[in-house]
């Protein structure tokens, strides 16, 4: 991380010693970041309340564990709390297994022992500002993953009716199809996808022209995703589709993810993509 990737970092620093804070500031500001000082924890936890409600969240609290009546771990707390949390680095004089124990339970991303060797704080201050930064940008990643499926749910109108497939989609007939009587049916209808082929009437899966055995599950979660190849839908959506309820995100995950994992096994290949916390899609670049 170079010195403008630090630019619009913003580290609180609590410390009750006057020369010690002041000290961590310097420190912190030569480095590139921007700070603001707290004196003790009452100061710091009206600091971050007023930050969440102006919007302008610190990236990094950098605090001293033992302060007065308000200790370094219960503004670990209530940072930690807030919707969007900074990393939190404690402080300590006291360095021992119990010490570390107890900073990790409250969601501390880590302690430095004092007498403070700069460079070290320095460094753990960056390494914290990564992991923020990366998972708020997987949080806005996932947030355009529901939006993109809150508008795929916009434009169909429910999925118990077939989507609309594109023209190199389209059901065509089975060439000379049999059905179970030995008599040939040419109206009977597929969905092809690369080397993967879905069986309308008779129910059947082939895939590089063998057949593949799916539970009426996998088939149902198959016959969901094949319509819309390269489109996330999300776990609820597929839920709808193939158990005709209503659940939560969470639950809709429990019911699926056994039977996708199946599914993905029978395949050969991983031909269906999870995205994390949103739900699945068929990748047909995968298939071919």
């Amino acid at each position: 991380m170079d010195r403008l990737d630090l630019a619009g970092a913003y580290i609180l620093v609590v410390e009750d010693d006057r020369s010690m804070r002041e000290m961590i500031c310097f420190v912190l500001s030569e480095a590139g970041f921007q700070t603001e000082p707290a004196s003790d924890g009452e100061t710091a936890i009206e600091l971050i309340t007023r930050a969440v409600a102006e919007g302008h969240l610190y990236d990094v609290i950098v605090s001293d564990i033992v302060m007065g009546s308000t200790s370094g771990l219960t503004v670990t707390r209530v940072a930690r709390d807030q919707e969007h949390p900074p990393e939190v680095i404690l402080l300590t004089g006291y360095g021992n297994l119990e010490t570390a124990v107890e900073a990790i339970n409250v969601g501390a991303f880590g302690y430095l022992i004092k007498p403070i060797k700069w460079p070290s704080l320095v460094e753990r201050v960056i390494a914290a500002i990564e992991r923020r930064r990366e998972q708020e940008y997987q949080r806005q990643q996932a947030e355009a993953w529901r939006r993109m499926a809150g508008i795929i749910a916009e434009a169909q109108t429910s999925l118990l009716i077939p989507t609309a497939l594109s023209d190199s989609q389209t059901a065509q007939p089975a060439t000379a199809a049999t059905n179970s009587t030995g008599h040939t049916d040419d109206s009977e209808e597929y969905i092809a996808v690369g080397e993967l082929q879905l069986h309308m009437q008779r129910r059947e899966v082939m895939l590089d022209g063998e057949r593949v055995y799916l539970t009426p599950i996998e088939h149902a979660i198959l016959m969901c995703l094949i319509r819309s190849p390269g489109q996330v839908i999300s776990y609820q959506m597929v839920v709808q589709y193939t158990h005709g309820t209503q659940t939560d995100e969470r639950d809709a995950y429990e019911l699926l993810r056994t039977h996708v994992r199946n599914l993905r096994r029978k395949l050969k290949r991983h031909a269906i993509i999870s995205v994390r916390g949103i739900g699945y899609m068929l990748d047909p670049a995968l298939i071919n």
